[in-house]
């Protein structure tokens, strides 16, 4: 400022025609310093970034389901009595007294025959379902249905007159004689049963013959109630063989159960024929998948049984107490081993019935990123306060710094049957590799162009981080696997890795 009055007063002192050019130039250098002094900075010009995103298969993401992310409660268990799940003939035992077991450890096994053949029956039925999504005329709707018809009439003659038969005897005027001891029962009763149940199968047996003149449904209804009164005897005599002082042998006892499988098979099977015949007779699209969502639930049921036959320890510790050998015939809920551990933690966390199809006994789970356990329990119906399924872990390894009482995180991962093949059932991927958009739920692919496309997709249940694609998407299509941020037409850059 002293600067510029100084030159002010130079330029006041000059000649006339001296001093107004100055002062001229003077007030246009003032004018030029302050335009420069007040322009804001030029805002440097930013290019703009072009998102990176990841590609794969939907077969690739089905087979990478995303872990079960949970919340449990750590609970101290300082000794567990394990009881069996099943009933049968121990046919291994691994453990005895004063040996250690780890959570998850396998102690025995029983003869998982007839759960097996169930496993069987009801892949076959959840095979049949699937195809039964494929339209079939009319003529191979019937045919099919009659084919279930008579496949039935096999089944339950063999568990009748070879399983059921064990129990019975000689002819009495009341029917074949009921061999075990049933005081409780009317005399003759379970006889005359047996009886009706002869007459029953003779007329199935004719029926068998004549079927394809019989509407089909018909047909298969009938057959339930067969398969239904031989189910109640069976069950009847299941209860009287494991009641004390009943005289059942082992091999009675291993024979009724497995005619209790067999015939339980049937039925599932037959139930899901008249529901197959039904939808395909009228090409509903919605009846075909809800006949395949209810083979698979028969199919789970049946690998559920069979997981049943396999005991393992619900805690690491000290085999304290084993009261069967092998060999040994063990009654349902009858103690096979208990296990001692003062320090043994267990974590009880809930998933949802959905949920709980993903996951089966055996699965491994991360327990707060650093501890690990395995699922030693999952309960078989909703637990009332919670409404939700109880599902039990142990800790095998890296729990030091979990202590009774916390509130952790779970991680279960989700077994194979998570996600039904994706060569002939719903897709299974992750939530993230779908986007809901204002005109639809879609999953992304990359043009050649490098740009977003969108493909239109129908959503089935969400579970978990995953969700189920019932249609829009083959195995083989590649798509964007993290929609989150994109649009369409969106120029991308793929990731190599």
């Amino acid at each position: 400022m002293n600067t510029l009055k100084k030159l002010w007063s130079w330029i006041a002192h000059l000649p006339r025609r001296y001093s107004i050019g100055g002062a001229i130039v003077l007030i246009a250098v003032i004018v030029v310093g302050i335009h420069f002094a007040i322009r804001p900075a030029a805002t440097p010009t930013v290019p703009p970034t072009v998102p990176h995103v990841s590609v794969a298969t939907i077969a690739a993401l089905t087979s990478g389901t995303s872990p079960l992310s949970l919340v449990g409660n750590v609970t101290s268990l300082n000794q567990a009595t394990i009881l069996s799940q099943a009933s049968g003939q121990l046919v291994s035992l691994n453990v005895a007294i004063g040996d250690q077991v780890g959570a998850g450890e396998t102690i025995g096994q029983f003869d998982a025959t007839s759960q097996n053949a169930a496993l069987l029956q009801a892949q076959g039925a959840y095979q049949q379902a699937l195809a039964s999504q494929s339209s079939l005329s009319p003529v191979d709707a019937k045919t099919a249905a009659t084919n279930a018809y008579v496949n039935a009439y096999g089944a339950l003659n063999t568990a009748l007159t070879v399983q059921v038969d064990m129990s019975f005897g000689s002819s009495t005027p009341y029917g074949p004689q009921f061999l075990l001891n049933a005081p409780t029962q009317p005399y003759g009763s379970i006889s005359q049963e047996r009886q009706a149940l002869t007459y029953e199968m003779l007329a199935y047996q004719q029926a068998t013959v004549n079927g394809t003149t019989t509407d089909p449904i018909t047909l298969l209804t009938e057959a339930s109630s067969v398969a239904q009164d031989i189910l109640n005897l069976i069950n009847q005599i299941s209860s009287i063989a494991i009641a004390a002082n009943s005289g059942a042998t082992a091999g009675q006892i291993s024979a009724i159960n497995t005619a209790h499988a067999s015939v339980t098979g049937v039925i599932s099977t037959l139930a899901t024929a008249i529901q197959t015949y039904r939808s395909q007779s009228v090409s509903t699209t919605a009846g075909t998948n809800a006949n395949v969502t209810e083979a698979l639930g028969g199919l789970q049921v049946a690998q559920a049984n069979v997981a049943k036959t396999v005991v393992t320890s619900p805690i690491s510790g000290t085999i304290v107490s084993l009261p069967v050998s092998q060999g040994d015939f063990v009654s349902l809920g009858a103690t096979v081993a208990v296990v001692s551990n003062p320090n043994a933690l267990e974590i009880d966390t809930y998933v949802t019935p959905d949920d709980a199809k993903t996951i089966g006994v055996g699965a491994v789970a991360t327990i707060d990123n650093n501890a690990t356990g395995t699922v030693l329990s999952i309960a078989p119906a909703l637990d009332p306060t919670t409404n939700k399924i109880l599902v039990k872990i142990g800790l095998t390894n890296g729990g030091d710094t979990i202590t009774d009482g916390d509130t952790v995180s779970v991680s279960i991962a989700q077994t194979a049957t998570a996600a039904t093949s994706t060569a002939s059932g719903p897709i299974v991927i992750p939530i993230e590799a779908v986007q809901v958009t204002p005109t639809g739920d879609v999953v992304f692919t990359v043009t050649p162009s490098s740009t977003l496309a969108t493909v239109p997709v129908t959503l089935g249940t969400i579970f978990g981080g995953s969700v189920t694609i019932l249609s829009g998407v083959t195995p083989d299509m590649d798509v964007v696997t993290d929609t989150r941020g994109l649009s369409e037409g969106e120029a991308v850059v793929v990731n190599n890795d």
